[in-house]
């Protein structure tokens, strides 16, 4: 059994603290009563399998931890492999983006050169009509009109339309509690 402290208060108390009984003599001794009973056997018995187990798992613990260490070696020698290899490709892969860049390039710059001279003469007719427009303003401003949209006359079948809300409202100031506004 483990052995342990037993304070000089806790001897001949009548409780047996040590698996011996031996902290118990002088009171059995004295009263002739009964003796603790030795149960170092089992204690200790008990502690021994305790150990065992413990050790037992240490070494299934220890015996893994070398498992994934050597896994760990085997993937780390594999990665430094394909990362050799990757940095040997990684040169000639470079010069392939580039050239299928310059490729892109070229042919983007045919495929716009059309849409170019197509924006080219939009951009002319834009500006032709931007004049036609400009002229008409003048016209209709020499004609008596200013051009602004309020000179025109609306069509005599079109009414205004209220609101329901506005309606409602309209009526809103003659009821007791409104407020003045």
């Amino acid at each position: 059994a483990t052995p342990q402290l037993v304070y000089a208060s806790r001897v001949d108390d009548g409780i047996c603290d040590c698996c011996d009984g031996s902290d118990e003599a002088g009171l059995s001794a004295r009263q002739g009563g009964r003796a603790c009973a030795n149960r170092c056997a089992e204690e200790g018995a008990k502690d021994q399998q305790e150990r065992a187990d413990r050790i037992e798992n240490l070494k299934v613990g220890l015996q893994k931890k070398a498992e994934i260490i050597a896994t760990a070696e085997v993937d780390k020698n594999t990665w430094t492999g394909e990362l050799a290899r990757l940095k040997e490709e990684l040169p000639g892969l470079e010069s392939a983006l580039e050239e299928a860049k310059s490729a892109e390039a070229t042919k983007t710059a045919t495929d716009c050169a059309p849409c170019q001279a197509e924006v080219e003469s939009l951009k002319t007719k834009v500006a032709s009509l931007e004049k036609e427009v400009a002229s008409l303003k003048a016209k209709l401003q020499a004609g008596g009109g200013d051009g602004s949209e309020d000179d025109t006359p609306k069509p005599a079948g079109e009414k205004k339309v209220v609101s329901e809300y506005a309606k409602w409202m309209e009526g809103a100031g003659s009821t007791p509690g409104a407020i003045d506004g």
